[in-house]
């Protein structure tokens, strides 16, 4: 589990459950569902959202220490970088 922000991220196993409270003061959660490739360079991940009905997010990820540090967004990512 970490926090950020007003969210809480609880992972477990292939499933991350975000809990976060709105401007509104209600508390929302989503799930997501998480599929890892260790085996590519960079390391890739594939996000699910909700029902999972959508097209996957891509991107990549890496785990340092304690740290799970992961990019996605709806272009091919190739490095950790913002623009």
């Amino acid at each position: 589990e970490l926090k950020r922000g007003n969210a809480r991220f609880v992972i477990q196993g292939d499933r991350v459950t975000v809990k976060a409270v709105t401007s509104e003061g209600q508390e929302r959660e989503t799930e997501i569902r998480m599929n890892l490739d260790p085996t590519t360079k960079p390391k890739t991940i594939e996000l699910s959202f909700g029902d999972g009905d959508d097209e996957p997010a891509a991107g990549i990820y890496e785990i340092k220490g304690d740290t799970f540090r992961f990019c996605y967004g709806p272009n091919p990512i190739t490095e950790f970088k913002s623009r």
